[in-house]
């Protein structure tokens, strides 16, 4: 008797087996895939994100993830190579700087930094602002480029720096060059300074935009050249070093009890708004659909189970999941009454 018990669960696994993996096959995917996915809907329409997980849970995920845990030296190398692959993608060169970063936002970004604070009380005032804008007023009036001509129409002081620059080019002898070098740097400072304070009257007066004017235009002479041309202003070298040193930040900040208390106070925020929402409800909040997610189990789902069922990992699944069942003395049990 016991012996045809066990012929009896082997045959019944093996069909099991077989059943589900029919089930988990072309055939029969798509339809599994649907009705669970409703299924599980269905589910999360009865339950809400505090029932399911708990603020500290979470909390104490992302403290293992975020803070915790250690960070192997293979992260870094590996992004600092993925950046120098990105650094010379042809992609660099096949499309402009306007199909990244359009004119309206670049308006708008400059619009809002320069409404700040920290720029029109410090940053206006800040010496560095003042010689580095010194200098690209030096080098456009001693260069005397052509677009630099035409963009002196539309800054208040730059058309007279440029003439000033030209007065001087007609009126010091070939040989003075350092004199005029240090007289055009001169020159350079004061009109740096001069426009910097208008700023901080005319940047919210609606009729002197001069400044964002000046960065569009900046911006537009720019717009139609290849990504690449950031690479005259930042190197691979210069990238690589700025990954390095973000990351050695990055594990000094994570140890701080700063990070810490932002991040306990961002997931108590969202138990607070949303926990006692469904689940349905929070994917809906976020914009998943059912048909979003049946769209993404059709792309992952049966490429994976197809290479699990050729390399018979699949059945071995199965078959460790089940067997214990029809080896139980309890199903054996059942066979033999």
């Amino acid at each position: 008797m016991a012996d045809s018990a066990d012929a009896l669960a082997d045959a019944l696994l093996d069909a099991q087996v077989a059943f589900l993996a029919a089930q988990l096959g072309p055939a029969g995917l798509a339809q599994l895939l649907e009705a669970e996915i409703d299924a599980g809907l269905e589910a999360a329409s009865t339950l809400t994100l505090g029932s399911v997980v708990s603020a500290e849970q979470i909390t104490a995920v992302a403290t293992k993830y975020v803070v915790a845990m250690q960070i192997p030296g293979s992260i870094p190398e590996l992004a600092s190579e993925i950046a120098a692959r990105l650094y010379e993608h042809p992609a660099q060169e096949a499309h402009r700087l306007e199909e990244v970063i359009a004119g309206r936002h670049v308006r708008a970004f400059t619009a809002k930094l320069l409404a700040l604070p920290l720029v029109q009380e410090r940053l206006l005032e800040s010496p560095l602002v003042v010689e580095v804008l010194a200098e690209l007023l030096y080098r456009a009036a001693s260069e005397a480029a052509a677009q630099n001509r035409e963009l002196a129409g539309r800054i208040p002081g730059l058309s007279t720096l440029l003439g000033a620059g030209g007065q001087l080019l007609g009126s010091v002898a070939p040989e003075a060059g350092r004199e005029l070098d240090v007289r055009l740097q001169e020159l350079a400072t004061q009109a740096a300074r001069m426009l910097l304070r208008r700023a901080k009257g005319g940047v919210q007066n609606p009729e002197d935009r001069w400044i964002e004017e000046t960065v569009l235009s900046v911006w537009e002479q720019q717009a139609d050249r290849p990504v690449s041309a950031l690479r005259n202003a930042v190197t691979q070298e210069d990238l690589e070093d700025l990954i390095v040193l973000g990351y050695d930040f990055w594990l000094a900040f994570r140890e701080t009890a700063y990070l810490h208390a932002l991040l306990a106070e961002g997931v108590a925020f969202v138990f607070d708004r949303y926990g006692e929402m469904t689940l349905l409800g929070l994917l809906e909040e976020f914009g998943v659909s059912r048909a979003d997610l049946i769209e993404e189990a059709h792309r992952f789902a049966p490429p994976i189970l197809t290479l699990l069922a050729e390399n018979g990992m699949l059945e071995a699944f199965l078959r460790r999941r089940l067997a214990p069942f029809f080896a139980a003395p309890q199903t054996r049990a059942l066979l033999t009454s």
